[in-house]
């Protein structure tokens, strides 16, 4: 499939958007982030059928790092997800939109004993990463005035995938010691078995590698306390349609039904899973594709087969770039793509460095109020975004 037809199939329709855009960008300085509702919803609504589909007691939990002004848009929450977080900013977050503890999960490898104390009375589920956080756990437990929640994350050896350095290690032992500890600690529940294997995850194999593994763990656990987990949490890592990472040879996404026939597919082979309850937490899934960001040409210098093109963003606005390259087009002011015999081009930030490149590549003729679209930005550049020199670009839904 070519750019043309991936920008078509996959990614906002501008010409479908043309007099929207224009009349946002017209009362909304340039940069700017747009975000296309309908893709967004979309993308969860694939994930939700094809889960309940395959393995109804299901449940997604977005993930909020990857952009927290979707998150704040309520546009998931709507739609029955739960919240997933990494730190006591963003468990703020989730509460101030309004999730209820039970609907919260909180992970990452640092959390405060503060943090952890305000969980665990909320009655949020919090997934222990390390020894010294099971330490912490153990101790509130005899303070806290009721029966707190807790998973372990563990971390094991999948073929072709990195391994992820959080977690509880299966192969030498330490997850089955961290269930059996906690097993020990009075009013302590063990409801849930978690791993996340990395992001962009091209494979639906990788996924029932993990399920495969979780597998012998919660068995394990059945075991030493009597009763099954409640949840089994494969984490994110499904990938969206832009272009492939930097470190990747080929790069061919599955269809987001794949990749569950192939984790429900791994469930249904163990008893123990006979009656679990399956969380996923995507996030470059659900909002990568469906989000787009406009800058403008400010000046141009031309030299033989070249041209220098300065726009009024700055790297430090799609930090992202730096990982995988992006799918750009160029529109005049009318919102008309723009074509024609492409030349060696270089987008330039509008920042005092010299290395704020944005795009080096061959690209139609570019002239100055002139603007640059760039596609699938959606997961993380926001979230990760500085204010460097300039502020932030606003966020404006189509």
């Amino acid at each position: 499939m070519g750019v043309f037809e991936k920008l078509f199939r996959y990614f906002p329709d501008i010409f479908f958007h043309k007099k929207k855009i224009l009349s946002i960008l017209q009362k909304t300085a340039t940069p700017v982030f747009l975000a296309d509702k309908r893709i967004l919803l979309e993308r969860y609504q694939n994930l939700q059928w094809a889960l309940e589909k395959s393995w109804s007691r299901s449940q997604i939990a977005y993930s909020f790092k990857t952009n927290y002004d979707i998150a704040r848009s309520r546009i998931f929450q709507t739609q029955g997800a739960w919240a997933e977080v990494v730190s006591g900013k963003e468990y703020a977050l989730a509460k101030k939109l309004g999730y209820a503890g039970h609907q919260i999960i909180f992970n990452g490898p640092y959390k405060t004993k503060d943090q952890l104390g305000q969980a665990f009375r909320d009655d949020a589920l919090v997934h222990i990463d390390h020894k010294e956080e099971m330490e912490r756990v153990i101790a509130l437990s005899k303070v806290i005035k009721h029966r707190i929640r807790v998973g372990v994350r563990i971390s094991m050896p999948i073929p072709h995938i990195a391994r992820s350095r959080f977690g509880f290690f299966v192969e030498t032992g330490e997850a089955l010691a961290a269930i059996q500890k906690l097993k020990k600690t009075q009013d302590v529940d063990i409801e849930s078995i978690h791993a996340h294997i990395g992001t962009d995850v091209d494979t639906s194999l990788s996924y029932a590698a993990v399920v495969s593994g979780m597998a012998d763990v919660a068995d394990f656990a059945l075991k030493e306390t009597g009763k099954p987990i409640t949840f089994l949490d494969i984490g994110g890592g499904f990938p969206s349609h832009g272009e492939k990472p930097f470190s990747r040879i080929s790069w061919h996404p599955k269809r987001i039904e794949d990749y569950v026939q192939g984790i429900v597919g791994e469930l249904k082979h163990h008893l123990v899973f006979k009656n679990i309850h399956l969380v996923v937490e995507p996030g470059r899934y659900l909002v990568d594709d469906g989000i787009i960001f406009a800058c403008r040409v400010i000046s141009v210098r031309r030299e033989p087969g070249k041209q220098i093109v300065l726009t009024d963003a700055t790297l430090t606005m799609l930090p992202l770039k730096w990982y995988r390259p992006q799918i750009i087009r160029i529109y005049s002011q009318q919102l008309d793509e723009k074509s024609g015999q492409e030349v060696k081009t270089v987008l330039y930030g509008a920042s005092c460095r010299e290395d704020d490149i944005l795009f080096e590549g061959q690209l139609s003729s570019i002239v100055s109020g002139d603007y640059v679209i760039f596609f699938c930005v959606g997961a993380y550049n926001q979230s990760m975004a500085s204010d460097f020199i300039f502020e932030k670009p606003a966020a404006v839904f189509l």
